[in-house]
C-alpha cells in the first residue's frame, strides 16, 4: 500500500499512517459521529442537474478492451 501510494504522489505518507487509518475503520461509529457526516455530507439537488446517461460495459466491448491488451 506504502508503494502505490507514492506512486500516485503521496511521497509524505509514512506506513504509520496507513496502520491509523485502517485501525480507525475497525471502531464503531456513534450516533454523534453519523450525525456529524450526515451534516456534513453534500445534498444533491436532483431538480437542478440533467442525469447524465448512465455507461454499461457491455461483454462485447469488454472484449474489445482486452483484445488490446
Amino acid at each position: 500500500m506504502l508503494v502505490a501510494s507514492r506512486e500516485a504522489g503521496f511521497d509524505e505518507l509514512e506506513s504509520e499512517d496507513i496502520e491509523d487509518v485502517l485501525a480507525s475503520h475497525t471502531e464503531e461509529l456513534t450516533s454523534e459521529d453519523l450525525q456529524q457526516l450526515t451534516e456534513h455530507s453534500p445534498v444533491e439537488d436532483i431538480d437542478d442537474e440533467e442525469e447524465e446517461p448512465q455507461r454499461t460495459v457491455t461483454t462485447k466491448r469488454l472484449a474489445e478492451a482486452f483484445n488490446m491488451i
